[in-house]
């Protein structure tokens, strides 16, 4: 069965998805939540969920006096990989979740789809 299921992935390719997750902090936890961003991320490489040598950033910036918002950019090795996520990222995610607040009408956690844009030559 196994070999099965590598060989139609073989077959099929895998197809890498690039996503922006946004992330609310609530107030007080902006650090416990940047440590939980590095340690998904690093979760996620060590599990090889990842493109490798996709480019990978997280941003932080003030939304207010006491407000933060994150921004994660990476680059799953295959768009399946989050809809059959391991427990382990499951439950980071819970984690994250645990950590943010809605905020100008978002939710506190936001995930796009995105695509690199060709550069002009």
């Amino acid at each position: 069965m196994l070999i099965a299921l590598a060989l139609s992935l073989a077959l099929l390719g895998e197809q890498p998805e690039t996503v922006m997750i946004t992330l609310h902090a609530k107030p007080g936890a902006e650090q416990a939540l940047a440590d939980v961003l590095a340690r998904h991320y690093a979760t996620a490489r060590r599990l090889n969920l990842l493109a490798p040598d996709a480019p990978h950033v997280t941003l932080g910036s003030a939304d207010g006096a006491d407000k933060r918002d994150f921004v994660e950019i990476m680059t799953w090795r295959d768009a399946e990989i989050p809809d059959h996520a391991p427990k382990e990222i499951l439950a980071i995610w819970q984690e994250m979740n645990a950590l943010v607040e809605p905020r100008g009408g978002q939710p506190g956690l936001t995930i796009t789809e995105m695509v690199p844009l060709e550069r002009a030559q």
